[in-house]
């Protein structure tokens, strides 16, 4: 997406009469901070969720809604599963939002038709929802977690009531460095126009952007699951078990799992309680000492809601090693999918192993969060019934 950016500023030298004409508004407005900007455009959003059951679908439900609506189910049942998601929808009682890994999967489907039909599928469901990517996820819920450590107060910042963004932002904001002719107050006033137009941008045009920008996509995911199968392997010959591994998952997650960079923790962005350019410095003895206690309640407690980013991402590292079942590419995007789904939304339909993984001991996540999971199509269209 900083392709984009650069395509504004371009316009901006160009003189786009629209464009300057927001330019000089905010230049007016320089009292509101460029952070402070993207707050208020971020928090309108909640507006398209009260009174919504938000429902997460990862990339296998995505591809049977747009064969469905093609003609070209690939079940009768899937027609079905369609139909009950428009009649929802356009009564206004649900809501599909994404993340960056759904933006991922749809970057590898390479005939351009089924892509742009995805899209418009997933354009008309999310209704310009999404989830913000999991490295401002954990900082969301790590400083909720600091907040509580001395109040009693109940007015601490929640963060499933600031994980939302829109599809353009579900990378984070892609911003960059302003050339150098353009004076500070300029360069936040083009700032905020770019916010304007990433936060009104479907998930079409977020796509059209990226595959401009990147038309080839690293293969990193790949050597990371090579990497995690060797692990297994070297794990199931000394006959570990999820009680022996999930604690080393847990402490693997904090030290890289993005949460630390540089030996601080960073404040989210766009929060309406935070200032992004203070943080945390992990030598300091309290917070070392609360990183430590807050990694021991969930290794060792259990307690999933104190981080549950940790909780899922690492149970599920931690069960997929001491099972039979060997990593796939996929499997890095499903537990991200998880990740984003089961703290902050009412559903989540996914693959049947992944979610008989989160349903069971010693994950069960329905213990702890308040998602239902489903990973077969007649449990979903039931559930789907339920909300008629």
């Amino acid at each position: 997406m900083s392709s984009y950016s650069l395509e504004v500023v371009e316009r901006a030298e160009k003189g786009d009469p629209k464009l300057v004409r927001a330019i000089e508004l905010y230049m007016r407005q320089d009292f509101v901070s460029l952070n402070g900007h993207l707050k208020q455009r971020v928090l309108e959003l909640q507006d398209k969720l009260r009174r919504r059951v938000c429902i997460y679908l990862d990339q296998k439900y995505w591809i049977y809604l747009r064969d469905a609506k093609a003609g070209t189910a690939q079940r009768k049942c899937h027609k079905k599963l369609l139909r009950l998601f428009e009649d929802l929808l356009a009564d206004d009682r649900i809501i599909c939002p994404v993340s960056s890994s759904t933006l991922s999967e749809s970057l590898k489907i390479h005939v351009p038709e089924r892509l742009k039909a995805t899209a418009r599928i997933i354009d008309e469901f999310s209704q310009g929802i999404a989830i913000r990517p999991m490295d401002e996820r954990i900082r969301l819920e790590f400083f909720e977690a600091w907040d509580r450590r001395s109040s009693t107060s109940s007015n601490i910042r929640a963060a499933r009531h600031f994980v939302w963004t829109t599809p353009a932002l579900v990378d984070g904001l892609p911003l960059g460095t302003p050339p150098d002719n353009f004076p500070p107050s300029t360069a936040i006033a083009i700032g905020k126009t770019i916010v304007d137009e990433l936060v009104s941008m479907s998930f079409s045009k977020s796509l059209e952007f990226l595959l401009r920008a990147e038309p080839g996509i690293s293969d990193t995911v790949n050597r990371v699951v090579a990497a995690i199968n060797d692990g297994r392997q070297e794990v199931q010959g000394n006959g570990l078990t999820f009680k022996v591994e999930f604690p080393r998952e847990c402490a693997d997650f904090i030290t890289g799992g993005g949460l630390i960079e540089d030996g601080r923790i960073e404040e989210p962005v766009y929060h309406p309680y935070t200032q992004p350019d203070e943080c945390l410095a992990v030598e300091v003895p309290e917070v070392f000492e609360f990183l430590l206690a807050l990694t021991k309640r969930v290794a060792l407690e259990s307690e999933a809601g104190a981080f549950p980013s940790m909780y899922i991402w690492s149970g599920l590292h931690a069960v997929g090693k001491t099972t039979d079942s060997k990593y796939e590419a996929n499997d890095i995007m499903d537990f991200d999918h998880a990740c984003a789904a089961v703290p902050y939304c009412d559903a989540f339909l996914t693959e049947r192993r992944l979610a008989r993984w989160l349903r069971q001991k010693p994950l069960s996540v329905m213990d702890h969060f308040d998602c239902e999971i489903f990973g077969n199509d007649d449990d979903a269209i039931a559930y789907l019934e339920s909300l008629c």
